[in-house]
């Protein structure tokens, strides 16, 4: 008689079947909150949809590096939905912090102005630096332990935050124009067979 194991116990695999069952609704439910919740704070539906759907690319996109480089670099293992959920708490509350400090429509919304915005984008660049900096250096440690979870769970969150410090600069500017002055489809198209 042969006996395997998988390293997950009958109580384990039973959560892990519950937490797979419900996953999408919670997470339909959680950005259907945070859509709402944005919508009425910046009074915008696209750029609070937008901001919802950056959040839910970069968790998506970070993830997808992390299993990567976990499984076929560090040769870990397939790493548990609770190094998924704790680091996406982190890149949420950094992806929020980065984009609702580039999006505050004081400086921008009533007098639109490319010189006004990008002063603003500069100074949210310099606030966004020292919170980046305290959230790798409680991330590093963790990435340099012995335990896969905890790797995992620094290596998605840096690699997150990394790529929300780079997304942001790059788009938020034109997301914001769409959002006071949405393009006319057949200008843009005159354009580009010019």
């Amino acid at each position: 008689m042969k006996i395997t194991t998988t390293g997950i116990t009958a109580q384990q695999q039973a959560r892990h079947q519950l937490v797979s069952q419900h996953a999408l609704k919670w997470t339909v439910g959680v950005a259907g909150i945070l859509v709402i919740a944005l919508w009425l704070g910046l009074r915008s539906f696209l750029l609070s949809a937008l901001v919802t759907g950056g959040l839910a690319a970069l968790a998506i996109s970070s993830w997808g590096w992390t299993q990567l480089i976990m499984t076929q670099w560090q040769h870990a293992g397939l790493l548990s939905s609770a190094v998924f959920l704790s680091s996406l708490v982190i890149l949420a509350l950094h992806w929020l912090t980065v984009t609702l400090m580039a999006v505050d429509r004081q400086n921008w919304f009533h007098h639109f102005d490319a010189q006004r915005l990008q002063t603003h984008f500069y100074a949210c660049g310099q606030l966004v630096w020292p919170v980046a900096l305290l959230e790798c250096g409680y991330l590093l440690p963790l990435w340099l332990t012995a335990a896969p979870n905890l790797k995992g769970l620094a290596l998605m969150s840096l690699i997150g935050i990394g790529l929300s410090n780079l997304i942001v600069p790059a788009t938020l500017p034109g997301l914001i124009r769409w959002t006071v002055s949405f393009p006319r489809w057949s200008q843009l198209l005159k354009r580009r067979s010019a």
